[in-house]
């Protein structure tokens, strides 16, 4: 039996009592759109992050487009965004019909290279979209002056950071408007497609609000161009519940990084994708740097070790949006080519954890 890179069922036996009450109950209301479970988790999420206003959405690809759109993004506009990072975040701007320029990203963490920021900033520039990647969020601090020195918007897409912290705080103390995805292999996910987005901006809150549902401000009556981008009943039930523990999954699964940490620090052959010393991560994957990738991976499922790579391109390499690459997105390639994922979850055992580093240690004993 392979160690998984993720394990969703051991939460799911955790939240199912509770979560096939509160299922149950919305088979029964019929209220499958927007019922009262979409309130109370978007409630909870503002209780939980300390931020003002928190929206549920279909999935983190539409809280990109709302977020964009209530920013009053557009056509002519301009949106600097990471070179590593998933298809979305890039082709959202694209899809409100502003253009992407892409910044390279920092060997450290994969997250954006603030010194590489200032010279892709120009008057067209509107926002900046920060990723937090593998958990790691981007130094935010620093970001934030950026963005306010130059009169721009800063938007974060937190698909992959959900409670990670940096200073202490949470994303939201530093952006105009965070996003994120409920995939279901999140730190916080559904069991389908869902997100949520989150601003301390009451006019940023309302116009994404209307834009979530076609632009309506009453039944049938649009006043805005929308999308139809609701977060359905279901999907709130699960993240409810998920969101009751996830406090205690992040301390598990930074149990597991750490230990990681610990048993591979010493090795030389790879490079473990650590961050910055601000940034709390959240646990959502643990990444290293490893030459010679596809030899490693298959090395290590032949001995029943599941792993990942996120992403195996960065977003110049894919031909949606090659015309959008320049000479100096270096560092993203690299990543790109050698990123490995771990098995981390938070219910992989010291046992699973001490067997993954005597495979790699394994591997790299028959390599030389």
């Amino acid at each position: 039996m392979s160690i998984k890179i993720v394990d969703l069922n051991q939460t799911y036996k955790i939240i199912r009592k509770k979560l096939n009450l509160k299922i149950n109950k919305v088979l029964n209301s019929q209220k499958f759109i927007l019922g009262e479970e979409v309130e109370k988790l978007e409630n909870s999420l503002s209780k939980y992050l300390n931020v003002k206003y928190s929206l549920g959405v279909s999935s983190g690809t539409d809280a990109l487009i709302l977020a964009l759109m209530a920013c009053d993004i557009g056509k002519g506009d301009e949106v600097i965004v990471p070179d590593m990072t998933w298809i979305s975040s890039v082709s959202s701007i694209i899809l409100v019909g502003a253009k992407p320029v892409l910044a390279d990203v920092n060997i450290e963490d994969g997250t954006i290279d603030l010194d590489k920021i200032k010279n892709k900033i120009s008057k067209k520039t509107k926002a900046i979209i920060a990723v937090g990647l593998y958990g790691h969020l981007p130094d935010l601090v620093k970001l934030k002056k950026i963005a306010d020195k130059n009169k721009i918007l800063l938007i974060n897409d937190g698909a992959q950071s959900f409670g990670s912290k940096i200073n202490g705080n949470y994303c939201h103390n530093y952006t105009s408007v965070s996003c994120t995805s409920f995939f279901p292999a999140k730190v916080l996910g559904s069991f389908g497609d869902a997100g949520a987005c989150f601003t301390n901006s009451k006019k940023i809150y309302d116009k994404m609000k209307l834009i979530r549902s076609h632009g309506q401000s009453h039944k049938s009556y649009s006043v805005l161009l929308g999308l139809n981008a609701r977060i359905d009943t279901i999907q709130a039930c699960v993240v409810s519940e998920k969101l009751r523990i996830i406090n205690k999954e992040i301390k598990k699964r930074k149990k597991v990084i750490n230990f990681y940490k610990k048993k591979l620090s010493k090795f030389k052959n790879f490079k473990i994708l650590s961050g910055i010393n601000s940034t709390e991560n959240n646990g959502s994957s643990f990444v290293i740097l490893v030459d010679k990738r596809d030899k490693f991976q298959k090395f290590l499922r032949e001995n029943r070790v599941q792993t990942a790579n996120l992403y195996k391109y960065s977003i110049s390499e894919q031909p949606t949006f090659k015309k959008y690459n320049t000479k100096d997105l270096k560092i993203s390639k690299i990543i790109a080519k050698m990123n490995v994922c771990l098995p981390c979850h938070p219910y992989l055992s010291e046992k699973d954890i001490n067997y993954v580093c005597k495979i790699i240690e394994k591997y790299f004993n028959n390599k030389n």
